[in-house]
């Protein structure tokens, strides 16, 4: 199951080093679903990362930055290990979901 990169939104400085609407923390969300015909399950993993504005040169004015560079950033601030911990902690919450090995409630 492929896990999926979205962008909800990013912070911006007014003004940093001589540029407008500098990007310094992205917030996003990893989801995860199982396959069909099972019924629909989606694991998912809400988060924010800070970009320190140094490490984005090139700069990208706010107008052309694409959710592509900015998945580009957050994975690469979050670097491979975490980038994989990450889809594999969403595919387990699917799998979970999926196919329960526990739960919770009241008899009656």
């Amino acid at each position: 199951m492929a896990a999926t990169w979205s962008v909800s939104s990013c912070h911006f400085l007014d003004e940093f080093e001589g540029h407008e609407q500098v990007v310094d923390e992205v917030y996003y969300v990893v989801t995860a679903a199982n396959a069909p015909p099972q019924p629909s399950v989606v694991g998912r993993h809400a988060a924010s990362v800070s970009l320190r504005p140094l490490d984005l040169d090139p700069f990208t004015e706010w107008n052309n930055l694409t959710e592509e560079q900015v998945l580009g950033w957050i994975q690469s601030t979050l670097g491979p290990a975490r980038v994989t911990a990450i889809e594999a902690q969403v595919a387990q919450s699917v799998s979970e979901d999926a196919n329960p090995t526990q739960g919770e409630g009241l008899p009656w």
